[in-house]
Order: structure tokens, then sequence, then C-alpha cells
């Protein structure tokens, strides 16, 4: 793969984002004067990386990139919305990247800019893997070398594949976000998820029959609700919203949000403010000076005990032995 991760981290350090390196990953964090979030870039094997982006402007963000080389990339947006301006030699397209959709990119070169929206809270997975990995992984899977080149000139002749984020492809998401594992194990697993998402959008592109865990097809619009109701959930980890409240906010009832959330996240509404409200308890033990109890009580959790309990459960380890 041509692009390091500093490189591409490179991007995001020239509009202010603070740099930290460990290992394989890169963590850089946005300052407060562009808002609040991450990027987080992780070296799964060569030709493959994991980017986890979970970031909220103040203002509209611009990131610019020129490559003469890149990776295929598969992208998985979960809430939020890009504007994306690229450009190869003649070819120009502007499109903006919504909420639900999925997309890949087969660019020998390109450049431009993306514009991250004031407000919008975006969070995003993208895969970056080599074409020479994606044919190891494809070898053998794709009955003949006939099939096999089939599908791997769809990918690369063409510059760019739209999808959708099914129930299934939306529960492997969750699963990277809310990784319970660390070391090697974290990165197996993650690298498992990564292929199996691979696998969900290579089968929308072929045409076949992605697996369907909720019965009902969303329109756009409800999916844009259901993850404009999860972006006011998770805004206020202390004191959320009740189902009831979130369900006027965004324009629907308690039933139909229930539903959403489930067709949407495969989870329920509750499930996903205790995920987040971990996830970031484990973010603050890992990048700050707050005491255990501190970062139980940042994240909504009034009773310390059941705090520990919960985050055993999800990371198999207490609070306190995770820091250490």
């Amino acid at each position: 793969m041509s692009r390091n991760i500093q490189s591409y981290g490179n991007d995001y350090e020239k509009i202010g984002f603070l740099p930290e390196k460990n290992g394989q990953e890169l963590f850089l964090r946005s300052p407060q004067s562009l808002g609040q979030g991450f990027l987080q870039v992780i070296s799964l094997r060569p030709g493959l990386k994991l980017l986890i982006r979970d970031f909220q402007p103040l203002k509209d963000i611009r990131v610019s990139f020129e490559e003469d080389s890149l990776p295929l990339v598969f992208s998985f947006l979960l809430s939020g919305a890009i504007h994306n301006d690229l450009h190869q030699g003649a070819w120009k397209r502007q499109f903006l990247f919504a909420a639900g959709q999925i997309c890949l990119t087969s660019f020998p070169a390109v450049r431009g800019h993306c514009i991250h929206p004031a407000g919008k809270h975006m969070q995003m997975i993208n895969i970056w893997i080599s074409r020479n990995m994606l044919k190891v992984l494809l070898k053998g899977t794709v009955r003949g070398q006939k099939e096999l080149d089939i599908l791997l000139s769809k990918i690369f002749e063409r510059r760019m594949f739209f999808g959708s984020v099914c129930p299934a492809i939306q529960t492997a998401l969750v699963d990277i976000v809310n990784c319970p594992f660390h070391g090697a194990i974290r990165r197996l697993f993650l690298e498992s998820k990564c292929t199996e998402l691979i696998c969900y959008q290579l089968a929308q592109i072929t045409a076949d029959q992605v697996p369907k865990r909720a019965a009902g097809i969303l329109s756009a619009g409800e999916v844009e609700r259901i993850h404009h109701a999860r972006d006011l959930l998770l805004r206020d980890l202390q004191h959320p919203p009740s189902v009831d409240e979130l369900a006027k906010r965004v324009g629907t009832n308690d039933y139909t949000l229930r539903q959403g959330f489930r067709k949407v996240f495969g989870t329920t509404i509750f499930e996903q403010l205790r995920q987040q409200r971990l996830v970031q308890a484990k973010i603050l033990l890992e990048r700050s000076d707050l005491s255990v109890a501190e970062v139980a009580f940042q994240v909504g959790y009034s009773d310390i005990k059941h705090f520990y309990q919960k985050f055993k459960q999800q990371f198999h380890t207490t609070p306190g032995s995770f820091r250490t």
C-alpha cells in the first residue's frame, strides 16, 4: 500500500488535529477549537488498514488531499454527512456522502477535498486494502479464474460504487466501534470484521443477496431520522433524553423509533446508550487523568459499582486494571 498511516494523518494534522502514535496505531484528537472527536488509524497487516472517524466540528472543516496512488477504500458512514469534491484528470465529481450509505472507491490517483459540516456528528469507518491483498483474500473464494477476473475488473475499472448499510453491515460496524479485546486478539477481531464488511460490499457489487437480520426496509428519510435520534441520544451521556422525548424531537413515535434502532443498528436504544457510555469511558481512561469515579460520573453512571460491573462485562477487565 503506497500510503502509510502517518501520511494520512498529516491531512488532519494540517488542520490542527493532535497526533499520538502507539505502535501500529495512530490516534489524532481534535482540538477544542475545531470541535470534539478523533481519528484512529489501525494497521492490521501489510496492505490492510482500518480507519475510525468520530467527529463533531464546531465549524465547517475542509480537508484537502492529493495522491498519486491509492488503495481500494471501503467506506461506511454511520452518521453525519461529508461533502466531497474529487478530480482525476478530466474526470470530476461532487457528491454528498450521507448517513446510511457505503461506497467503494478505486482510484490509481486522485486529488480533491472533503468538507465536514458544522454541528453534524460524523461517525465513519474506512477499510483501506491494497489490490494485491484483495486478490489474496479473493483467491479460492470465487469459482474459477474467469469469475475472479470479472469481479476484479469491475472494481478496478470503475472509480466508484455506492450501496446502503443493511442490518448485517450495521451490526459488524457496531462490533468494530465496541471491540472488547486488546492487543493481538483485538487486531485479529478487527481484521475479521473488516473481511466481513468487504464481503458484504462486494456482494452488493455483484448483486448477490446480502444477509438481513431484521425484516422491513426503511426509507432514506427514516434512516436519517434514526441516525439523528442516535446523535441526540449520545450528545449528553450524563442526561440523555427519554425515548418519548427523543421520538418527538425527530418527528416520529416511540414504537417506530424503537423498531428503527433495531433495524438500523441491530440493537435497542438503551443498549446503544450503554455501549457508547462504556466506549467513552474507555477513551477517557486511556487519554485523561480523571479518576475511575470521575470517568464513571462523566459518562452517566452514578453508581460506581454498577459501572465496574458493566465495564468488566463489556471489556473483560476492570477499569482500574485496564488503565494499568
